[in-house]
């Protein structure tokens, strides 16, 4: 199993046709001007290929150094559907960026790392951006 990709934004809908709407996307750079920064619903946008078993995939949220990390670990199931891609959302409430550094998205499943993402969140000072 191979994640193909991940993206991050603020919702997430499903239309009609199998398709989703992805609202708010996120880069892997985030700017505030204060902290915490508190995004209400973090979404994570995933497709996997490769898939060649039922599977459970939960997220490790791996903080900057010196932050605690979540207490919990969410989980999702990855359902084997031959011939096609497999694709699976995560929707996280009240997500809080904490500090400002390097937040990593780890996918794990049967105990090892298959996949991670990055956001880098950083203290955005307008007198450093003035022409």
């Amino acid at each position: 199993m191979k994640l193909k990709y991940m993206i991050f934004c603020e919702d997430i809908r499903h239309e009609v046709g199998g398709k989703f709407t992805l609202v708010g996307v996120i880069s892997n750079n985030l700017w505030t001007q204060e902290f915490p920064l508190v995004i209400p619903k973090l979404c994570l946008f995933m497709e996997w290929e490769g898939v060649t078993k039922d599977a459970t995939v939960a997220l490790n949220i791996i903080p900057p150094k010196g932050l605690k990390a979540p207490d919990t670990k969410p989980i999702m199931k990855i359902g084997h559907q031959p011939g096609i891609n497999a694709r699976s959302i995560m929707a996280l409430a009240g997500f809080p960026f904490q500090e400002p550094g390097e937040y990593t998205f780890s996918l794990e499943c049967d105990g090892k790392t298959i996949a991670s993402e990055t956001i880098k969140v950083e203290k955005y000072e307008p007198s450093k951006h003035v022409n």
